[in-house]
């Protein structure tokens, strides 16, 4: 079964995110911020696994899990609010970018796609 694990946060958002995932058959975790997304990732460790990632979080930003998580083998879509250039996070080997607020579908969208370059 595919991991989401969800790195934001908002609460509400976090856990809609969760339900959205849970229906679609994902099994899900949760991190209120970056340190918490890494020790999940290093207690875990799921073999298959998308990480959706907020850049501003508190105790340590989405760029500076990035750069912990180098070299990774987990996808990671990014979720803001902040204009960034998406392709210096493409550069960190984020696999796409959604801006807040996020439709449902989209999402999936990028999900989906980020599992099926990891399965190449």
């Amino acid at each position: 079964m595919t991991w989401i694990l969800i790195a934001d946060d908002h609460d509400e958002l976090r856990e809609g995110l969760a339900e959205v995932f849970r229906v679609e058959g994902f099994r899900v975790g949760l991190a209120a911020d970056g340190i918490e997304l890494l020790r999940i990732l290093g207690e875990t460790a799921p073999a298959s696994a998308v990480v959706l990632l907020d850049l501003l979080m508190p105790h340590m930003s989405g760029l500076e899990v990035l750069h912990a998580m180098r070299p990774r083998h987990v996808p990671v879509v990014v979720l803001t609010g902040v204009a960034l250039s998406a392709e210096e996070l493409v550069s960190l080997g984020v696999e796409e970018v959604l801006s807040k607020p996020i439709a449902v579908e989209p999402l999936l969208g990028a999900v989906q796609r980020a599992l099926g370059r990891v399965a190449r």
